[in-house]
């Protein structure tokens, strides 16, 4: 029997249309694009200072150990993070047909969460930073960052639980476990770095575990949730079975939370640790198959308006992104060709892949789809998508293989 899975809006949604949802998410998606634009900087100057330490070796707080990481922090807490967070907001709140709007609290979150930012990247460049790696934001900055993503992940959020109907859609799923996870997470492996400060290396076990989850189930299975929600609305034709679609849920959501332990290769760590990170990360290749078939009907089925190809070329650009990431992450866990990759820059480029193929495609998808119901106006021409394409895959392509 095929499935209801198109998604498409309640009959109240054109009443709702995120319209009391607007200025929160127009300042997420203002301040996400300029902490882009800093991030994209800071990581242009950390793999220049990679390639040449001399560049501007007179400042002390320029230094590649203080710019990776902040980089790191402006992008994917500043900027990709706020982007996701404007999907869900207008992608749940059309989804359920809520007007109930908790916007101003969201608002307050947001602002916070950049203040969080804000200190975070500061606290890095004056020294403050825990030294691990994914980890690297001071104790007090993440006590912001986590209360101001709880207040807007519960903002965003609260409409499931107001919401008549019978069944959840697949992007409620991964918006659900993308969020709870996040706060799960982040607040026990900061808990753990910050206050209980682990001795020997357990401290970067957990650090590897928490940055490896944040980035498997928030950022990727977030992005994923949103192409749930664009495709259909882009070609018109929904996924064929929401079996496939809860086995690629469940398959990733378990795999994934393991299989970041195989970065822990070549260190001085439990051999079984490692070892189930590897048959994890061997596995990830089952969710790609499910959800491959899943959305292959709602991305190649149907025929896309000249309006939404701007939002569909940056969807396509994620799905494809996110095959690669899969691919690639199953390769390294072959031993052949793990005593070749690991300890290089490989794992590096997948989590850049990551970032901003499959995050920033499904976000940007989003964006371009709601900005025009958001500010009541066609927001670019018809022949931009090629333009937007070109230049978003190039830049993608610089961060990956710097």
């Amino acid at each position: 029997m095929e499935a209801d899975l198109n998604q498409k809006d309640n009959q109240t949604s054109a009443g709702v249309d995120a319209s009391s949802n607007r200025s929160w998410a127009l300042y997420l998606l203002l301040s996400g694009a300029a902490w882009i634009c800093i991030g994209g900087l800071l990581a242009l100057l950390s793999n220049i200072k990679l390639v040449h330490p001399e560049f501007l070796s007179t400042c002390p707080w320029l230094t590649y150990g203080k710019t990776e990481p902040a980089s790191q922090l402006a992008l994917m807490y500043g900027g990709i993070s706020q982007f996701l967070i404007a999907g869900l907001l207008f992608a749940i709140s059309r989804l359920t047909g809520q007007r109930e709007s908790h916007s101003i609290s969201g608002l307050f979150g947001a602002i916070f969460w950049n203040i969080g930012v804000t200190l975070g990247v500061v606290g890095v460049f004056i020294g403050h930073s825990t030294g691990y790696a994914g980890m690297e934001a001071p104790r007090y900055c993440s006590s912001i960052l986590f209360i101001a993503f709880l207040v807007m992940g519960a903002a965003a959020l609260l409409p499931i639980w107001s919401t008549k109907q019978e069944r959840l859609y697949a992007t409620i799923w991964y918006s659900l476990a993308g969020v709870l996870g996040f706060v799960w997470v982040f607040f026990g492996g900061y808990y753990v770095l910050s206050w209980v400060q682990p001795h020997g290396v357990l401290g970067s076990i957990v650090a590897n575990w928490s940055s490896t989850n944040i980035l498997h189930l928030w950022i990727v299975g977030t992005s994923i949730g949103l192409l749930y929600y664009i495709s259909p609305k882009l070609t018109g034709i929904s996924p064929k079975s929401s079996s496939l679609a809860a086995l690629a849920f469940w398959t990733f959501v378990i795999l994934g939370s393991g299989a970041g332990l195989t970065e822990l290769r070549g260190g001085p760590f439990p051999q079984w640790l490692i070892t189930l990170g590897v048959v994890f990360k061997a596995l990830l290749v089952v969710p790609l198959i499910f959800l491959s078939l899943s959305l292959k009907d709602s991305f190649c089925g149907g025929k896309v308006n000249p309006e939404g190809r701007v939002p569909y070329t940056f969807a396509l650009i994620s799905l494809v992104s996110f095959m690669i990431w899969m691919l690639c992450s199953w390769i390294i866990s072959c031993e052949y060709f793990a005593k070749y990759l690991t300890l290089t820059w490989y794992q590096q480029g997948l989590n850049q892949l990551a970032l901003f193929g499959v995050a920033g495609g499904a976000s940007l998808a989003v964006t371009f789809f709601a900005l025009p119901r958001y500010l009541g106006r066609k927001f670019c021409c018809e022949s931009f998508h090629w333009f937007a394409a070109i230049s978003y895959t190039g830049a993608t392509c610089l961060l990956v293989f710097p």
